[in-house]
């Protein structure tokens, strides 16, 4: 898992680092062990704002849609998590 929140951590920081004040960044992971928590890729995007020296207001969170339905019997087709963000 820390190997994964570093690689997420860096990509979002860089991509921070492009956005202008008051513009949104759309970012996504593909990994079950981030979706797992549904806390810990929000987290690791609010620690790449503070590393590129930026604030994040998260305007919606949210997985995948209806055409991804998650079977019962696989829990670890749940592996898509989206943040949307305003950078200040």
């Amino acid at each position: 898992m820390l190997f994964m929140y570093g690689r997420y951590a860096k990509i979002n920081t860089a991509a921070i680092r492009l956005v202008r004040p008051g513009g949104v960044i759309l970012t996504c992971s593909c990994s079950t062990v981030v979706a797992q928590d549904p806390h810990c890729f929000t987290q690791i995007i609010r620690d790449a704002a503070r590393d590129a020296g930026r604030s994040i207001t998260v305007l919606a969170t949210t997985s995948a849609g209806m055409d991804h339905p998650l079977h019962v019997g696989y829990l670890d087709g749940k592996h898509l998590s989206v943040v949307l963000a305003r950078v200040t």
